[in-house]
């Protein structure tokens, strides 16, 4: 089933909870999604945003080696540069690593 965080294809007030990880940064229209999760959660309800937010990413490894300037909105020519890099950073890793970083975890309860 097709949908956008703006307008999901489902009934009010069907969800007991929602996991948003890493996408807020993607969305058109924040309000508008805010307020659609709102609609589909049901009461009691909880939403779980998982999220690097500005001013605390110092240490986030895909940030700080690919996309430095995250911190802003990023051009289209400075997420195709980082993007090019992390495909460069795949094929040289001749080991597999695991990356370990902190992101934030925002709780929301209906």
């Amino acid at each position: 089933m097709a949908g956008r965080a703006e307008r999901l294809p489902l009934r009010e007030g069907v969800v007991a909870w929602a996991w948003v990880s890493t996408v807020v940064h993607h969305l058109d229209d924040l309000d508008a999604a805010a307020a659609e999760l709102g609609r589909v959660l049901r009461p009691g309800g909880v939403v779980l945003v998982r999220q690097a937010v500005v001013g605390r990413m110092e240490h986030i490894t895909l940030y700080e080696r690919f996309f430095p300037a995250a911190g802003a909105r990023l051009a289209g020519a400075q997420f195709a540069a980082g993007l090019a890099a992390l495909d460069r950073a795949m094929e040289a890793e001749t080991v597999p690593a695991p990356v370990v970083d902190r992101l934030d975890l925002l709780v929301l309860r209906r």
